[in-house]
């Protein structure tokens, strides 16, 4: 904390820009500077949970240019004393390989973010919290990080041009296995596989909040892009940041009340992310595409 330690941290928790990217369009952009320049100084902490740039699927030159207002924003905010920190993720790993990347790219000092892989840990209401984008606990990112990396930036570059073949790719894999299922002895290997990405980061979650020593009392990731909390026995929560892609959330913690809650277009407060996202546990796919937000606000859902 900048402010002293008797200061409660007041956090914005950021994730899934991929500025660049065909979906980060100006209205997206513009959006995001209002959020900074209307509502960042009123934070003590600015976490960027990965893939802020989409350095993977879209040309750098056309990040670095969408990106320069945000940059020079953030900049301002840490020169009004807003601590920001960067946890890189898999679309930008490239910022954490380049220690000037933001004196390089937009004349900016580098000492405005401190940068964190791949998880940042922070005392918060006398709890133990990780911060971090999520990738690592990809069931496909874990299989072979090498070929996910390199698909991604090609076979996902040509999906990302388009949702319709996004969703084609989705059908065709989801057929793949379907196929693989009638030959294999194995239901449960199915089950676990589309049980989706979520299962798989809950289980990651539950372990650091369980297993891992010392053990945490919050797990906050970025990286599926979709809004969602869980609270747990004895009051640990896995929580995820959502993205600003398809919904334009991100995710604010108080410490003095030790609660999170969401911000809807930046702006608005969400006190209940709605039914169909937060509680069918449904492929990304189905719902990022064909079940936008409704109903956002009301009570929290747990």
């Amino acid at each position: 904390m900048r402010e002293g330690k008797e200061t409660k941290e007041r956090i914005l928790i950021l994730s899934d820009f991929h500025i660049g990217g065909k979906h980060f369009d100006d209205e997206r952009r513009g959006t995001l500077l209002r959020l900074l320049t209307s509502r960042g100084a009123d934070f003590t902490r600015i976490i960027l949970l990965g893939d802020i740039f989409e350095l993977q699927q879209a040309d750098a030159e056309v990040a670095i240019k969408q990106a320069a207002l945000v940059m020079q924003t953030l900049a301002e905010l840490a020169g009004a004393n807003v601590a920001v920190d960067y946890v890189v993720g898999n679309h930008d790993i490239d910022v954490n390989e380049e220690p000037t990347f933001l004196d390089k790219h937009f004349g900016i000092p580098d000492s405005v973010w401190t940068k964190h892989y791949p998880h940042l840990d922070l005392p918060l209401a006398g709890k133990r919290v990780r911060f971090e984008h999520g990738h690592l606990h990809d069931p496909h990112y874990q299989t072979n990080a090498n070929l996910y990396n390199q698909l991604s930036s090609t076979v996902g570059r040509w999906m990302a041009e388009s949702p319709r073949r996004l969703d084609m790719a989705g059908d065709l894999l989801r057929r793949w296995d379907l196929l693989k299922q009638v030959f294999s002895s194995s239901k449960e290997k199915y089950t676990e596989k589309w049980d989706g990405p979520f299962s798989a980061f809950k289980v990651a979650a539950c372990r650091l909040l369980y297993e891992h020593q010392p053990s945490y009392d919050r797990i906050v990731f970025g990286h599926t892009h979709y809004p969602y909390l869980r609270e747990f026995m004895d009051g640990k929560i896995y929580v995820n940041s959502g993205c600003w892609t398809a919904y334009e959330t991100c995710l604010t913690y108080d410490e003095a009340t030790d609660d999170f809650n969401w911000l809807e277009g930046g702006l608005e407060p969400i006190r209940e992310a709605a039914l169909p996202l937060l509680l069918p546990e449904m492929s990304q796919r189905y719902i990022t595409r064909n079940q936008p937000p409704r109903n956002l606000r009301g009570r929290r859902v747990i």
